[in-house]
């Protein structure tokens, strides 16, 4: 519904609050679409811009394509398109506590409360951190990033080992 719609912000914000705040989880990609347009008022820069600036280029991950809403506010839910060497660098990225290369790109105080299970009874097997979906203690991966299809970045902290896939019609464990 909010793809034929002329303001994806508004039609966000015109949407019906149907439970208390917290009381229950329920993944919602326009929640992320609200930050990406906040980050945007307050910044004057696009989420892309952004991450291209602060974290994208650091990285030195040139290949990014992230579409943006009529308004151009980069998609804050999802639509991120990287190469998979590129999406191993962001878990590389948290693997490190923020560090790339020798030098710090994100804080470990961020990273560490990114990790961190914030929301559980997801009804998934994970909790949910920052952006990242956190496993329960004693299960693998620690924690992984899930795109729509099939796309994923897998982090196995205790191994030293990140995962991507790209694809999807299969299931792995």
């Amino acid at each position: 519904e909010m793809r034929p719609s002329a303001d994806w912000v508004q039609f966000a914000l015109d949407r019906r609050v149907v439970r208390e705040p917290g009381a229950d989880f329920n993944y919602c990609g326009l929640n992320m679409h609200l930050l990406s347009a906040i980050l945007q008022q307050s910044t004057g820069m696009t989420a892309l811009e952004i991450a291209r600036q602060n974290l994208f280029d650091p990285l030195r991950i040139t290949n990014v394509y992230w579409p943006a809403d009529p308004q151009g506010i980069t998609h804050g839910w999802g639509g991120l398109c990287l190469q998979p060497r590129d999406m191993a660098k962001l878990g590389s990225l948290f693997l490190h506590l923020g560090e790339w290369g020798g030098e710090q790109i994100v804080s470990p105080e961020w990273v560490e409360a990114a990790l961190q299970p914030h929301l559980s009874g997801t009804g998934r097997i994970e909790d949910y951190g920052y952006g990242w979906w956190i496993g329960q203690p004693g299960n693998e991966p620690e924690f992984l990033a899930a795109g729509n299809f099939g796309q994923k970045i897998k982090v196995y902290p205790r191994l030293k080992l990140i995962v991507v896939t790209t694809g999807g019609g299969f299931e792995y464990s």
